[in-house]
């Protein structure tokens, strides 16, 4: 390993029995991992070799140790809860027995008694109640009243409808959509089927499309003519003219999410039309079906992460709930070397690069999870993240959130230890 020619007898035995062999070894080694950062990992390997911990053995075996702690704390307080539980209980078995064991009352003793607790009752109330403190009736506004289901009204499942449209059209409807706020709040997949969904209509010349005050349960998308809107103003029997719809313009957009509202103009066709419309029912079972399978998938996301092992379908159901979707841009940063970090990500859409002291190392794509451990320690992050695609989406979950919900980190990680010896 080591030309001994120009040193000393003495040295060069030194270096043939005691450096040549821990040299070997850890050439040998160095050359089989080929590890990036060949230094840190000649200082990982000579801790091992002296017996030493590396640093992340440290870290792991001061986070049992914190886990512990934190365990013994959480038992501590729940033994604590538990006693004050059980005085409770045996306060009211005492009351129970003294009711037993009083006296028994004749049944006009009774009465007397209640009606002289009623008496000072009221005039307690009397006493204090004053002309300012008399409640005045609320009148009552207009609720807004989504669709249940149950024995009488069961669900069925709908499958959208697909009206095919040319290209002309699609561009002509979306451009009308996009000023809808619901439609706006919906995701790309949702925003396709939505469209094939809208079925033409065609209205000729004095049709009545809706009438006023009929129930609502579909939304008008007017593509092409001429539309007129009449109301029957007070005091007035005849149908006045209020309004005039042109192409480009939704009628009935809030009856997809409200069951109650009812027309509030009667629509009468002007000219030949042609409107598209989407049912309600349409709407609430692709919107359902969306998150549905959107949470299902999130769920399974969260289940493969180590840390959430020992946590229970209520809990995981908690963490998708508390999950924060960003939006970036190309070449954005969604988190930074070196920078302090208390957040775990999942990617939704995109992908994203990993770089670790400039030099790419790996690249996330959907499902992918990154900043667990930033759950539990405070250590800056150990790369860079940045968006690759033109836009990317992630969910985040702050530890801040977990800790509110699950309780911090060291807790479960317990909960785990104690899985893993006594399963």
């Amino acid at each position: 390993m080591v030309d001994t020619s120009a040193l000393g007898e003495e040295r060069s035995r030194f270096l043939s029995e005691h450096m040549n062999p821990v040299l070997h070894d850890l050439v040998t080694d160095i050359i089989c991992h080929q590890p990036s950062e060949p230094l840190k990992f000649m200082q990982a390997w000579l801790q091992k070799r002296l017996g030493r911990p590396s640093d992340f053995a440290i870290d792991m075996q001061r986070l049992k140790t914190v886990a512990r702690d934190k365990q013994v704390e959480a038992l501590k307080q729940e033994n604590k809860t538990l006693h004050a539980t059980l005085q409770n209980m045996g306060q009211r078995v005492q009351e129970c027995s003294d009711f037993v064991n009083a006296p028994e009352k004749s049944a006009a003793e009774i009465v007397e008694g209640e009606e002289k607790a009623e008496v000072e009752e009221e005039g307690e109330e009397e006493e204090y109640l004053d002309d300012s403190q008399v409640p005045v009736p609320r009148k009552r506004g207009m609720a807004i009243s989504a669709e249940t289901f149950g024995d009488a009204n069961p669900r069925t499942a709908i499958v959208p409808p697909v009206h095919p449209k040319t290209d002309d059209e699609r561009l002509r409807l979306l451009q009308t959509l996009e000023q809808s706020f619901l439609w706006n709040g919906c995701a790309d997949a949702v925003k396709e089927i939505l469209l094939n969904a809208l079925e033409p209509v065609a209205a000729s010349k004095g049709r009545r499309v809706v009438e006023e005050n009929e129930e609502a349960d579909c939304m008008y998308v007017v593509d092409s003519g001429k539309l007129e809107c009449f109301k029957v103003l007070e005091g007035n029997p005849d149908e006045q003219l209020v309004r005039t719809l042109e192409p480009g313009l939704i009628l009935g957009e809030n009856c997809l999410t409200d069951m109650a509202q009812r027309r509030a103009v009667a629509v009468v066709a002007a000219e030949d039309s042609v409107l598209y419309k989407l049912e309600r029912t349409v709407w609430r079972a692709v919107q359902q079906d969306h998150a549905l399978r959107q949470r299902t998938q999130l769920q399974k996301h969260l289940r493969r992460i180590p840390m959430f092992f020992s946590l229970t379908e209520a809990e995981i159901s908690q963490l998708v709930d508390a999950l924060k979707l960003q939006h970036f841009e190309e070449m954005a940063k969604v988190t930074e070397q070196k920078q302090p970090g208390d957040c775990l990500y999942l990617v939704a859409s995109g992908s994203l690069s990993v770089i670790e002291n400039g030099v790419e190392t790996t690249t996330y794509t959907i499902g992918d999870y990154w900043g667990e451990l930033a759950l539990v320690f405070d250590h800056p992050r150990p790369a860079t993240v940045k968006v690759l695609s033109e836009t990317a989406s992630c969910y985040c979950l702050s530890r801040e959130n977990f800790n509110a919900l699950i309780g911090p980190m060291p807790l479960v990680l317990a909960r785990n230890l104690v899985l893993q010896e006594f399963p």
